[in-house]
């Protein structure tokens, strides 16, 4: 029986050009801009596969990578989150049709080495350009997982001067499917504004003068990265650019229906624990036994839920995503879940952090006004099932969008826990109404919250 007492807590697509990278003519002026990569016959790209529709590798700028898997201890990254959490700050490019190990790595313009590793540490070897720039500060390009290094610290070097060959990587990451051959040797490129990576986040300061190659919270722009690929884009004329085939970056989309579930397997009963498709379970926790998210571990309805943290003595990074598209036409949506905080933890300050939101299906950055719904141990919404209606306003920028809709959750590692319970999730689409104006492309949200009793 509903308890109709209710209380209310206040609180992006179109086609996707991939630009691939090919030889440029041999005559260039002074002081231009050309590809890392190219001149031996093949074309480059960075690397994208997606599974139940979700894009669960992306190599591309900006993005979070969900293939990656940390092996530091716990699996954590010195971010203090899993890789998958972390945003990419360069591009990582591959051959297309064949293995990039041995490609040769050249200089993108004229500079200075303001550094080069002396042992492989990435894995491979890593150098940092310096660039003068005519009417504005220098800038760094960056070149990781590189072998047979060829230059020296301080050395001058001219546009297209081979700095290095790609070293063969092994994929360790946590969707081999996409790398039946094992094969993961790319080059890591970066373009930005400032020279020591080391000095940008305390916490990963080991990596050095080329840093660790993400960054976290923010977005890698608001530390001083800049795109590359567009970098480079912008400063070569188009005529010496192939491109790849236009890929389409969202499945076609239906017109909006009212009232509409755009969710399936909503109450985590289909298919088997360890693969309730089409949800994707990513986690840190990939090697701890029994760690499913979803499970039989409590239930609104049914046999199964969905759990988000219950870790003790190691911290736990885990995200519950499913991917659809938004049809068009659809202007506001319900979302509503059936949620239950169970902790252990006595203290009255946040420890265990729980986060309900949108992201964008190919990048997997957040849509959500302020990140989403946070919820921790100290919510209020313990011992009993709570029904959270989530309405979302502002639709009418992701029409037409791939979304995944995500569930997260990151345990501290203390010795008492924390877990979030989901069960009999619903997304439905509204399509009248009035269109938000001037909300720009974030999603606005207002979550109600009805005690639904144990």
């Amino acid at each position: 029986m509903v308890d109709k007492s209710s209380f209310v807590l206040l609180f992006l697509m179109p086609w996707l050009l991939i630009a691939s990278i090919s030889a440029a003519p041999a005559q260039q002026a002074a002081n231009s801009w050309d590809w890392p990569l190219g001149g031996d016959g093949y074309t480059y790209t960075f690397r994208q596969n997606t599974k139940y529709g979700a894009t669960v590798e992306n190599t591309d700028y900006s993005v979070r990578n969900l293939d990656l898997i940390s092996y530091r201890p716990a699996h954590i990254t010195c971010f203090g989150v899993a890789f998958h959490r972390i945003f990419h700050a360069g591009a990582d490019l591959y051959r297309v049709g064949a293995s990039t190990a041995g490609a040769a790595v050249r200089a993108v313009a004229d500079g200075t080495v303001a550094f080069v590793s002396v042992g492989a540490n990435y894995p491979g070897q890593a150098i940092v350009l310096r660039h003068q720039v005519a009417g504005s500060s220098d800038v760094y390009s960056v070149y990781l997982h590189l072998t047979n290094v060829t230059v020296s610290l301080n050395q001058t070097i001219s546009k297209g001067t081979v700095l290095g060959n790609v070293v063969f990587q092994s994929h360790l990451g946590r969707y081999p499917e996409f790398h039946p051959d094992g094969d993961d040797s790319h080059l890591h490129f970066e373009i930005r504004s400032f020279e020591d990576g080391g000095t940008i986040f305390p916490s990963c300061s080991a990596a050095g003068k080329p840093g660790p190659g993400y960054a976290y919270p923010g977005l890698p722009d608001s530390y001083g990265w800049l795109n590359p690929i567009d970098y480079i884009n912008q400063r070569i004329p188009k005529s010496y650019l192939t491109f790849l085939p236009l890929t389409l970056k969202n499945s076609p989309s239906s017109l909006c229906q009212e009232g509409q579930d755009l969710l399936q397997n909503d109450g985590f009963e289909s298919g088997t624990i360890g693969d309730p498709a089409p949800w994707l379970e990513v986690t840190s926790a990939f090697d701890v036994p029994f760690h499913e998210m979803v499970q039989s571990f409590v239930v609104y309805a049914g046999q199964r839920s969905a759990r988000a943290g219950g870790a003790f003595q190691q911290i736990i990074d885990d995200e519950l995503l499913q991917n659809f598209v938004v049809p068009v036409g659809t202007n506001t949506a319900t979302w509503e879940q059936a949620i239950r905080i169970i902790t252990s933890e006595t203290s009255p300050t946040p420890q265990d952090r729980f986060t309900l939101t949108l992201n964008d299906g190919h990048t997997n950055r957040n849509l959500l006004v302020g990140g989403g719904i946070h919820l921790d141990n100290t919510s209020p919404l313990q011992n009993n099932w709570y029904i959270l209606q989530i309405n979302v306003s502002n639709m009418i920028v992701i029409n037409g969008q791939s979304v995944n809709l995500s569930y997260s959750g990151l345990s501290d590692g203390d010795n008492l826990s924390t877990s979030m319970v989901v069960d009999e999730v619903r997304f439905f689409t509204h399509c009248g109404g009035t269109q938000l104006q001037g909300q720009g492309e974030e999603l606005i949200w207002q979550v109600t919250v009805i005690p639904v009793g144990p």
